[in-house]
Order: C-alpha cells, then structure tokens, then sequence
C-alpha cells in the first residue's frame, strides 16, 4: 500500500488569517440570518417569566428572556456592529462609489461589503477587533438559526393556565423539560422551561405549582419521588432515573396505587431506601 505524502498547507501571514476569517463570517452571517426568524415555526415565542426569577442586568445568560426577544435583540445588535464596520471602511479607504455603499438595515448587503473588503480591513488598525467581533456575531447568530440539542429530561407536564379559545383559560399541559445543571443555573438550581407556553423558572418553583409537598404526603407517584430528591438533596431527577431504581430493587412500590393506575410509594420507605443508597455509593466511592 503506497503512501501519499503529507497534504501541503501554505503558509498564511497573520494579516491574510484575519482576512481569511473575517470574510468566513461574513459568509456564515449571510447564510444563517434568513432562519433566524422562520414564518410558522413551531417552536414556541415564549412568554415574560412569571416566576418572579430575573437575573442580573449584566448576567451573560439570557435565560430569563423570551425567545423571540433574544432573537430580536441579536438581530438588532449585528445591524449596528455590521453597520459599524461599514463605515469604517467607507471613511478609511475610502469609498468613491455612491452605488456600492449598502444601507445600514440591509444586512447582506452590509455583509457582502465587509466580505468585499476583507482583505483591506485585514490590515486596518482595528482588525484584530474586528474579527473578534464579527466572528463572535456569526456564531451567535448559528446557535439562533441553527441551536444545538441539550441534554434534559421532562419533569412532568405545565399546570400554567393560559388564553385560549374566547379568552377561557386552560392548563397548559406542556412538556416541562429540565436542563443539565452546568446549561443554566439561578442560585444552584437548574432552569426548567416548558415547550409549549414558554414558562422558564428553576425547578423548586415548578415543583411548588406541579406537586403537593412530598415532604408531607403519604403516597407519592413517580413525580413524587423525583420532586423529594430535589426538596431533601438538592438534586433534580428525572422519572427514569426513579424506574431505574424500581428495576434495580433499589425502591420498592407498594401494593397501593393512585385512582388513576399509577404505582405508589410510601414516603417513609422512599427516605430509608435513598438513604441506604447515597451511603452505599459513598462507600464505593
């Protein structure tokens, strides 16, 4: 079997990257800006949180926001920085021609000037800036059009009454979904959000809405049993890690079940059982 020599990668000044990168995300910004905003999308716009739970003005997270509001204030925040090095361009070089100047609300075409004049821009005082920026725009603007899928797990269904027909209110019933703890934590608490009306808060406010207290109910379902890990230790489990535990004889349900079929467990047996569990894994561990 021959073997084919190394692929050759000339060699790219510094000044020739910043351009190369520049002029990359001048076309990525191109492409993805249409899909930002997609007529008759399914996902949800959300509503302003009711939960009482805001963070800080200068938080870097935007969990606390509708969607639709991200969406716009990121569309309107790379107007304004593409317009801006627009004009740098246009006042530096500068530009004679009145016809290839674009306006400063047409986005492709404010990105195809940069992308036109990467190469100059890629020798401007201000380039290194420029490309932080730009490059730091068009991802933004990806994870908009194009968001990764997060982990979660579904922590029961939105009790949440909402308009509906001729203004009579009705329960939601959404899809309430819990991130992994490191995507989005509010004082140690993960958020959960609900895909259906929006609702985003931490799980101790959805829990308070969703559930009677297990602390002091008798009999809990499921959801019960997830809802008291997270009231006794702080940890949000989803109700498949409770089947696994039933499979795994770690909990055991009792003869008892709820008026509509579901598996009950006593409390107090839960509380011994978890508490023989947490210190067999210390002892492994």
């Amino acid at each position: 079997m021959s073997k084919q020599p190394p692929e050759f990668a000339p060699y790219r000044t510094e000044t020739q990257t910043l351009g190369d990168d520049i002029t990359q995300a001048m076309r990525n910004i191109r492409t993805d800006w249409p899909h930002m905003l997609r007529p008759g999308e399914t996902q949800a716009p959300g509503w302003a949180s009711r939960s009482g739970v805001t963070l800080d003005d200068h938080d870097r997270s935007d969990a606390d926001q509708r969607r639709i509001d991200r969406v716009m204030s990121l569309r309107r925040f790379g107007m304004d920085v593409l317009n801006i090095h627009c004009r740098v361009i246009m006042e530096d070089r500068p530009i004679t021609n009145p016809k290839s100047l674009p306006l400063g609300t047409d986005i492709d075409g404010m990105a195809r000037f940069i992308q036109t004049h990467a190469e100059w821009l890629s020798g401007h005082e201000t380039a290194q800036d420029a490309r932080d920026e730009l490059t730091d725009l068009a991802h933004r603007c990806h994870l908009i059009a194009f968001p990764t899928r997060r982990e979660s797990f579904s922590i029961g269904r939105c009790p949440l009454e909402q308009p509906g027909e001729q203004d009579v209110l009705e329960v939601c019933g959404g899809d309430v979904r819990s991130r992994k703890a490191d995507e989005g934590e509010h004082d140690g608490q993960a958020w959960c959000a609900c895909n259906r009306c929006g609702e985003i808060a931490v799980a101790s406010w959805w829990e308070d809405r969703m559930f009677d207290d297990p602390e002091t109910a008798r009999w809990l379902t499921d959801a019960g049993v997830a809802t008291l890990m997270h009231r006794m230790y702080g940890e949000v489990t989803a109700q498949s890690t409770v089947r696994g535990w039933v499979k795994k004889g770690i909990l055991v349900p009792s003869t008892k079940v709820s008026d509509d079929g579901r598996r009950l467990f006593d409390r107090d047996a839960v509380v011994y059982a978890i508490d023989i569990y947490k210190r067999k894994q210390q002892v492994s561990g």
